[in-house]
């Protein structure tokens, strides 16, 4: 019995033990136990600041995944004052490696810029995301995201853009966003004949897989008849979901329902609050 519970408590020391090695060999100048250490502080026990000075230990000995990590927090100022400028280094130097999860984050930092510190450059950006997207699936996602989001580049690659989509929907089937993605280019007749029928049914999975933007699509449709048998009261308990679920076009819709009481008891109070809230957080036009 006492030789069980010795061996007990010991397994317990083990973690222990174990860390303080693993701090004393990356004291002693380990690269691999500095890269750990510095993982285990910044997911583990959220300290981002401890977490790059391992890190930036790890990468002054050239460990490709240390410079990455260090990049990442240096771009988002996660432990560090924010230095987007020196994280494009990094990522351009593991770019030259291989590193495709570096390459990727490059063309992001260059897509978007970061004020005063990255200038953007798109064109380069857009064209490292097409020749990540066919093996680099964040890549893929994102340069759907820019080409549906970007409508002079919708409009260029239209036929790009929607192989693109089908061949991310092969991959992921119950992806959300990306039945969405689908769905929305066969509503608008985006690089091909549009499909309504195709639509309401991706739009309906889309629903199934939990996307509240569906929702508000799907709602659209069953209020037109777009596709389907109209449904107006389906089409109100999807507005009103998606509403509460915070799409900013759904919460205008609701609003406007409450206002007319539609579906609904009559609430004008209500009603202007939720179409204040869609106006405001729809700044930047409707996307759909």
């Amino acid at each position: 019995m006492k030789t069980a519970i010795a061996l007990f408590f010991f397994a317990l020391t083990l973690p222990i033990f174990a860390q303080n090695d693993l701090r004393s060999n990356a004291l002693k100048g380990d690269a691999s136990a500095q890269l750990l250490l510095g993982n285990r502080y910044f997911t583990e026990r959220k300290n981002p600041t401890l977490a790059v000075y391992w890190f930036r230990k790890a990468a002054e000995q050239n460990i490709p995944q240390a410079m990455y990590q260090l990049a990442v927090c240096l771009e988002h100022g996660w432990g560090v004052p924010q230095d987007a400028g020196t994280a494009l280094k990094y990522y351009s130097r593991l770019e030259k490696h291989g590193m495709k999860q570096a390459s990727f984050r490059k063309a992001m930092l260059l897509w978007n810029g970061v004020f005063e510190q990255v200038e953007p450059q798109k064109g380069q950006a857009f064209q490292t995301l097409k020749l990540l997207a066919d093996t680099y699936a964040p890549a893929k996602l994102a340069l759907l995201r820019i080409l549906w989001q970007t409508p002079e580049l919708r409009k260029k690659y239209g036929e790009e853009l929607r192989e693109l989509a089908e061949k991310a929907l092969k991959e992921t089937p119950l992806d959300p966003e990306i039945l969405l993605f689908n769905a929305r280019l066969n509503r608008d007749g985006i690089g091909a004949v549009g499909n309504p029928r195709r639509a309401v049914e991706l739009t309906r999975l889309a629903v199934q897989s939990g996307s509240a933007e569906a929702k508000a699509d799907l709602a659209s449709y069953l209020e037109a008849g777009y596709g389907c048998t109209p449904d107006p009261k389906r089409a109100f308990e999807l507005v009103k979901e998606a509403a509460l679920a915070g799409v900013p076009e759904a919460q205008i819709r609701y609003g406007e329902h409450l206002l007319a009481g539609d579906h609904c008891p009559h609430d004008p109070h209500l009603g202007r609050e939720f179409i204040q809230k869609g106006k405001s957080g729809n700044k930047n036009g409707n996307l759909q």
